[in-house]
């Protein structure tokens, strides 16, 4: 005899889901993965590519990135010191992912 039916699989999000969200979550995040997914770029290069994002902003979400594990920072010495920030395996993942939704839905809001 049936008690009714079956309760669904509980929905559940992993604990690397909640702590990627909560990166992904923060403003201007998607915008430096998708960038960094197509390749590395220095501060000035990000800044000049994100419209609106202020310098402190940029430092804060890239912090956030290299804290994740999500992306790289590599400096050259020289007279002035420089800095080039690249995606690790991990941010390439993630990257990529973003590319490919953003270009899917671009092509079907422009047909």
């Amino acid at each position: 005899m049936s008690h009714g039916p079956v309760p669904p699989d509980p929905l559940e999000l992993p604990d690397s889901g909640v702590r990627l969200f909560a990166v992904l979550n923060r403003r201007w995040t998607p915008h430096l993965l998708y960038l960094l997914a197509r390749r590395p770029a220095r501060f000035s290069e990000l800044q000049r590519a994100i419209p609106g994002i202020s310098a402190t902003s940029l430092n804060d979400r890239l912090r956030d990135l290299i804290d994740a594990g999500l992306v790289t920072r590599h400096t050259f010495p020289g007279r002035s010191l420089s800095s080039s920030y690249e995606v690790t395996p991990a941010g390439q993942l993630v990257g990529a992912h973003l590319n490919r939704m953003l270009d899917a839905i671009l092509a079907d809001l422009h047909g």
